[in-house]
């Protein structure tokens, strides 16, 4: 049987943990259903879909920015070369 200073210790012990930035923890099981797995893959693969299109926007833009920095500078590179 535990004195009640050792249940005033791991309480302290207890809050402190809880009030640490950083606490450790291990997941020992992870049990799904499969049809929850697969409407759970179904709308995360839903929610890809404006994360892409976004993403393909800024890809874009960077793109077209860089075009008409550089498209200027290369185009006087062939401006005398003829291929006949």
């Amino acid at each position: 049987m535990s004195t009640i200073d050792q249940n005033l210790d791991r309480l302290d012990t207890r809050e402190r943990v809880l009030n640490a930035a950083l606490v450790r923890v291990q997941v020992v099981k992870f049990d799904i259903p499969f049809l929850q797995l697969v409407w759970l893959l179904i709308k995360l693969a839903i929610a890809a879909i404006p994360a892409a299109i976004i993403f393909g926007t800024l890809v874009a833009a960077v793109t077209a920015v860089l075009g008409m920095m550089l498209g200027g500078v290369f185009s006087g590179f062939l401006n005398g070369f003829h291929w006949i």
